[in-house]
């Protein structure tokens, strides 16, 4: 799946704070999770670091960021509501 996107590579991190900074200091230009783990205190941080930015923190399929839901796209503006569109189209089935 993570080939198909145009344009776009695709690099895993373990870390979810990483991927939050690089994104804010504009190193990448999203974070995209997908049936990820963790609790609140792996992601709020990350995500309003993120927001602060300027950047857009959302779950997928949605324009708001549940901490419940784990499945998030945290990108710059001008590619959020494109990498949200191919996401909430192809969200692959958890295994």
């Amino acid at each position: 799946m993570f080939f198909s996107l145009p344009r776009f590579y695709s690099v895993k991190f373990a870390a979810a704070g990483f991927g939050f900074c690089l994104v804010a200091r504009g190193a990448i230009e999203a974070r995209v999770q997908v049936y990820g783990y963790g609790k609140l205190w792996d992601y709020a941080p990350g995500a309003l670091l993120v927001q602060e930015a300027g950047g857009s923190v959302a779950n997928i399929g949605t324009d708001t960021f549940d901490y419940h839901d784990l499945n998030f796209v945290a990108s710059n503006r001008e590619v959020h509501a494109e990498l949200q569109k191919f996401f909430a189209g192809n969200l692959p089935t958890q295994n």
